[in-house]
């Protein structure tokens, strides 16, 4: 019996997560710039997408997007396992914190680091 009750509960406490990050103002789009720090990138948009806990990133503003969810602590993370020349390991990853005025992280890659600096898209 406590399983099923529990089973019940699982979709309104999920709800409830969602229900808080669109309380918090999260959902719509976020844009700025990456600045690097390190390595062979240069500046460039980006774009973070959000609806309810789930965000996709666009570094360049192009065609590659890293997908994550917003842990309960605000903070992001998302990897996208490519791969490089000779089928080496390539990962693209960004980790930060998102507030309702702002997100600030890091996005790296093997041959560039770069911080991000993204303001709610009007």
């Amino acid at each position: 019996m406590p399983a099923r009750r529990a089973a019940r509960l699982l979709p309104l406490l999920l709800a409830g997560c969602g229900a808080i990050a669109q309380l918090k103002g999260y959902d719509g789009r976020w844009t700025g710039m990456l600045k690097p720090e390190a390595g062979t990138c240069q500046p460039s948009h980006a774009t973070l997408t959000v609806g309810g806990r789930a965000f996709s990133f666009a570094p360049d503003d192009g065609v590659l997007v890293l997908h994550g969810t917003i842990a309960p602590d605000d903070t992001l993370h998302a990897v996208l396992p490519l791969l490089g020349p000779n089928h080496t390991p390539f990962p693209l990853t960004l980790d930060g914190r998102l507030s309702r005025t702002g997100f600030t992280g890091l996005y790296t890659t093997p041959k560039c680091r770069a911080e991000v600096t993204l303001s709610p898209a009007g």
